[in-house]
């Protein structure tokens, strides 16, 4: 299926349209002479018109949420086909635990000998309901986060994740301790965990190894530049010893081959393997989530806590979603701008913002970064956030396949002697959790990249 666009004046200096050519009639888009249904984001009014001055993240994340679930207040996430499956998916769950039960039969001793210390560090715990959770990044851990945060509140105004920004947790009265409360800190830790829902997230390596470049390199935001930094300094062949470099322009395959010269115990927390974040085989975790899967285990787990439709209600969980990421996204780069323009220009900070949501599959990759670097130089944080709002308004089903071609074009350019390394890096993972260690598409000598569109050149962009 192609789709071509044109592009014309959306606000001024500041947008232009990319409008597909699919039509839409009467609730149906009509692709390829077949109708498709037209999807939830795309009969929402989703851009406000907040004031240009107002930068505060708090005041912009919460006034697009409740904007958003204004509009969602009639639709309601219902649990009928997933309750009508619901032997499918204990199936599920016990299929999982007894998989990694067999994996850990095989370990020493020590690795399976419940430390106390470890369980109290590592996991965070809520009374009533009484349930626990191993935060792993990358794996949902924000989410979870912000959904304990609602469950402990039990405020009628505030029933969903979403609802809360990133300052919620900055303020010592809505933030949740990493560690244990008090009531998890008895003398007899197991009959605490014998009546204790325990759960636990994992992700297959190598999606989140690409998730963590896209967030944490690709994106403008500094975080994880200075490990591109060394990765250039290591292993490209045109860099010469005193050069200034950032490491912004650090490409997917030195991020790789640097990784695979660490301890993966020392990776940083976005990286680090679940085995070396949690105690899978001390801690007899009731239901082992996965992200492929994160829809369904979320649900089964809030059901069986008593909280899906009680403490916390979605409307419409795929739309809640992707309007927060872009809202965080947005917010955040602007916020870390000051950081980030050491580095690379404001236009070229815009640019990788573009690029990451049309990564994420919320804009489509033909929509493409409309501005001029002096219209990025002047644009204001809300005006950006409408921009984006917009591309994603008028998205169609073909940006879901972003995700899956940067995926694959990204790992074409890691050798397979790097892709082995990588493999042992996170060898235990791929055991615990039942991961395909050498898929085919990562693994096959003639791994053609997708050739039409390249997902990577923003990070060349000065």
């Amino acid at each position: 299926m192609v789709i071509r666009s044109k592009h014309l004046s959306l606000f001024g200096l500041f947008g232009c349209l990319a409008l597909p050519a699919i039509w839409i009639l009467h609730g149906f888009y009509i692709v390829d002479n077949n109708p498709v249904a037209v999807p939830v984001h795309q009969k929402l009014q989703l851009r406000l018109n907040l004031p240009k001055d107002v930068t505060d993240r708090d005041v912009i994340v919460k006034h697009y949420i409740h904007n958003l679930r204004t509009q969602l207040q009639d639709r309601i996430n219902r649990s009928v086909i997933f309750i009508r499956n619901q032997e499918k998916h204990e199936n599920t769950y016990k299929k999982r635990k007894e998989h990694l039960t067999k994996y850990c039969q095989k370990q020493a001793e020590d690795q399976t000998t419940l430390n106390t210390k470890i369980v109290r560090k590592h996991h965070w715990f809520l009374k009533e309901p009484r349930i626990m959770y191993c935060p792993v990044a990358k794996s949902g851990s924000t989410f979870w986060r912000r959904a304990f945060e609602v469950v402990r509140r039990k405020d009628p105004k505030v029933v969903s994740p979403f609802q809360l920004s990133y300052i919620d947790f900055k303020e010592s009265n809505a933030k949740i301790p990493l560690n244990m409360t008090e009531a998890a800190h008895a003398d007899d830790m197991s009959k605490l965990l014998e009546t204790t829902l325990k759960f636990i997230f994992a992700r297959d390596p190598y999606s989140r190894v690409f998730s963590t470049f896209i967030d944490k390199v690709l994106s403008p935001n500094r975080y994880m530049w200075s490990l591109g930094k060394k990765a250039i300094q290591m292993f490209r062949s045109s860099y010469t010893n005193g050069t200034e470099t950032c490491g912004s322009d650090v490409t997917f395959d030195e991020y790789i081959k640097y990784l695979n010269t660490l301890n993966s115990k020392s990776f940083d927390v976005h990286l680090r393997p679940v085995a070396y974040c949690c105690d899978a085989c001390s801690v007899d975790y009731d239901v082992i989530g996965k992200i492929e899967t994160f829809q369904d285990d979320t649900r089964y787990i809030l059901q069986k806590s008593g909280s899906y439709d009680r403490d916390i209600i979605f409307k419409d969980v795929n739309t809640e979603y992707k309007v927060d990421y872009i809202v965080d996204a947005v917010v955040r780069a602007f916020s870390f701008r000051n950081g980030w323009s050491r580095c690379i220009s404001i236009h070229a900070g815009y640019q990788r913002l573009w690029r990451q949501l049309q990564i994420g599959g919320m804009i489509e990759k033909i929509d493409l970064y409309p501005l001029s670097a002096e219209q990025s130089n002047n644009i204001t944080v809300t005006e950006y956030l409408n921009m984006a709002l917009d591309a994603f308004k008028r998205s169609g089903p073909s940006a879901k396949a972003n995700k899956k071609e940067a995926f694959l074009q990204a790992y074409s350019m890691v050798t397979l002697k790097d892709m082995e390394n990588l493999r042992e890096k996170y060898i235990a993972d791929f055991e615990m959790f039942d991961y395909n260690q050498r898929p085919e598409e990562l693994f096959k000598v003639n791994r053609d990249p997708v050739a039409d569109f390249d997902y990577f050149d923003v990070m060349r962009m000065k």
